[in-house]
């Protein structure tokens, strides 16, 4: 088990498409922080961990390229001869995807941190290292969980094109309904009247059972989760109730 896991780490981490991504992993901070302008202040957590549905579709590729060559070339045959069970394998696959995916998210942080240096940008507006800590590690246990799926995908179907196909459309299918989710549960509860120059109650804000199911869908959808990563460094205690993908609102007093 231990010389398939190590064989399967360097066959992924050697793979020109993942070095793709880690290109890519360090080119969309640059973009975000160096070759952008704000009209507004800007800190390094502005730019922190906003990336991570970037790297849930780019998982949706790599993984069925990577774990489906073994079926595609037969080679997952060769793995069995050997005397490796099925269930051997898919947790190989496994662990070696959830590193892969891991790798990505920990290079962009970095470069989010280097380039946000290069600014002279402040860390945050209040935000502690404590804070960012939690929230970098739920979004690496999401991150993790998404890549499990996938692995899972390519090992039922077998098929690469196929599997890259049903991966990627599951992607931005649960990414779009997790942003669905996540932009209704940030709506607030009362907005400003222009014409009468008054609060007045938003019919967009969510409450009742409605509120509970995009909370309860927020809180089991680890894609749901990376479209609301963003958002959970700046969520008060009131909002963290209400929104957060830890806490639900009906376990609370």
């Amino acid at each position: 088990m231990n010389r398939l896991l190590f064989v399967e780490l360097k066959r992924a981490i050697t793979s020109p498409v993942l070095w793709a991504g880690i290109i890519a992993m360090i080119i969309l901070p640059a973009y975000e922080i160096v070759w952008s302008g704000y009209g507004f202040q800007v800190y390094t957590t502005t730019f922190l961990l906003s990336d991570t549905s970037k790297i849930c579709i780019f998982m949706a590729v790599f993984i069925p390229l990577h774990t489906g060559h073994d079926f595609e070339s037969r080679t997952i045959n060769n793995k069995i001869t050997a005397g490796y069970k099925r269930k051997q394998i898919y947790f190989a696959e496994v662990i070696v995807s959830a590193v892969c995916a891991s790798i990505l998210l920990v290079i962009n942080t970095v470069a989010g941190f280097v380039f946000s240096a290069v600014k002279h940008l402040e860390f945050s507006d209040g935000i502690t290292c404590t804070k960012f800590f939690i929230d970098f590690v739920l979004s690496l246990i999401g991150i993790i969980t998404i890549s499990a799926v996938f692995t899972m995908i390519i090992m039922i179907v077998h098929k690469e094109l196929l599997s890259i196909a049903l991966a990627v459309l599951m992607a931005l299918l649960l990414l779009n309904t997790g942003s669905n989710a996540v932009s209704d549960l940030m709506q607030p509860e009362y907005k400003l009247d222009a014409e009468r120059n008054e609060m007045t109650e938003n019919p967009l804000y969510l409450t009742g059972i409605k509120r509970a199911a995009a909370n309860v869908h927020l809180l089991v959808s680890p894609f749901a989760q990376a479209e609301y990563e963003e958002f959970m460094l700046y969520e008060t205690p009131e909002e963290k109730q209400n929104n957060s993908a830890v806490f639900l609102p009906l376990f609370l007093p």
